[in-house]
């Protein structure tokens, strides 16, 4: 309205008469150079001036709720098609997905979105193989919280095992028969098995060789009989449920950052060994 007619009458004056008292306007009150104009403009100007009042009352409300948006909008991040904000996806890149591009975060994500596993809690994360492969891991704490997610999962047992121990593994027809003597000195850490049972099937039996696993440091020589349970269980909560895309973390080592498949670095401790 007001680039309409700005160019035949001073708008800022006329609009100051109306408000101020439009009976002036009516009774011929006004200044002659309007008087031809006005008859035709009142109703129009009155009701813009009206609907402009209401219009500036809605613009600064509006104008209020942008303002604090973008003031919410610095504190509070929207989340991704992953279920996490920028910033929680900047604290994975730094932390269990250190080194990946783009793509590779990518996939990563995908993978803890498919498998409802969460990496801050460290039930999943990645490396890569000397060949810059990407590899996705899981522990087990992992792969138990994966299984747990099955209705059929229907618990799980384990034990390690000593040289003195009396112990009879039929793997095919899955049974164990394992006798301990708590009287006498069960001697060395020879291995560890576990038995996965699912609701809807025969029970899954895994052994691990405490020789082949034993990496010698940290919680290797502090706590060994935990350490080759959570291996033979990480293996047989794997097998149960079919978990795949996910590797065990107890069947690599990570060496500067490079994920190396522990079998095949016994095998080369063992070749050495043999030569030396």
């Amino acid at each position: 309205m007001k680039n309409s007619y700005e160019k035949l009458i001073n708008w800022n004056e006329l609009s100051r008469l109306i408000t101020g008292n439009k009976s002036n306007i009516r009774a011929g009150y006004v200044p002659n150079r309007y008087k031809d104009k006005i008859n035709n403009l009142f109703c129009y100007i009155e009701d813009w001036h009206k609907g402009n009042k209401r219009n500036i009352e809605i613009e600064n409300k509006v104008e209020d709720a942008i303002i604090l948006n973008e003031n919410s909008n610095k504190n509070v991040q929207t989340h991704n098609e992953y279920g996490y904000s920028n910033s929680q996806i900047e604290v994975i890149k730094k932390t269990v997905a250190k080194g990946t591009t783009e793509t590779e975060l990518a996939h990563f994500m995908s993978v803890c979105l498919a498998s409802n596993l969460n990496p801050f809690l460290k039930e999943i994360w990645c490396y890569k193989d000397k060949k810059g492969n990407l590899l996705i891991f899981a522990g087990r704490d992992g792969f138990l919280t994966k299984a747990q997610q099955d209705p059929n999962y229907n618990g799980i047992r384990s034990s390690e095992v000593c040289k003195n121990d009396i112990i009879e593994l039929d793997i095919p027809n899955g049974k164990i028969a394992h006798k301990i003597n708590p009287k006498e000195d069960r001697g060395a850490i020879i291995g560890g098995y576990a038995i996965v049972f699912r609701k809807d099937g025969e029970p899954t039996i895994e052994w691990a060789d405490f020789k082949t696993y034993n990496k010698g440091i940290n919680v290797w020589t502090t706590h060994p009989s935990a350490m080759i349970k959570k291996v033979s269980e990480a293996s047989a909560l794997k097998k149960a449920f079919g978990i795949s895309g996910i590797q065990s973390e107890h069947e690599f080592s990570v060496k500067n950052g490079v994920a190396i498949p522990i079998k095949t670095m016994s095998k080369a401790h063992e070749l050495n060994d043999a030569l030396s």
